[in-house]
């Protein structure tokens, strides 16, 4: 989590208190498991998941790829029960 500054400068968020880790959750019963590369959790409550992605060229973001970031967000949001917004 090297670029912490230059994301929160890129998210527009540089001036709020945050905390960032990254989350994984091995999955149960009802829900599979998912991993988040890097979690922002914001002193306002608010919570920006992040994906990390290696790539030399343009990363394009597909369909699948964005289907499957929809499931880790849902997956977060009822693994934790956070009651803050989450992007």
């Amino acid at each position: 989590m090297m670029h912490i500054d230059q994301i929160k400068s890129a998210l527009g968020i540089s001036g709020v208190y945050t905390r960032h880790s990254s989350w994984k959750f091995k999955g149960d019963d009802s829900l599979p498991g998912a991993q988040i590369d890097m979690i922002i959790d914001r002193a306002d409550q608010i919570i920006h998941l992040c994906e990390a992605k290696f790539t030399k060229g343009n990363f394009i973001l597909t369909k699948d790829i964005a289907n499957q970031l929809r499931l880790r967000k849902t997956i977060f949001k009822q693994a934790t029960q956070t009651k803050k917004a989450v992007f």
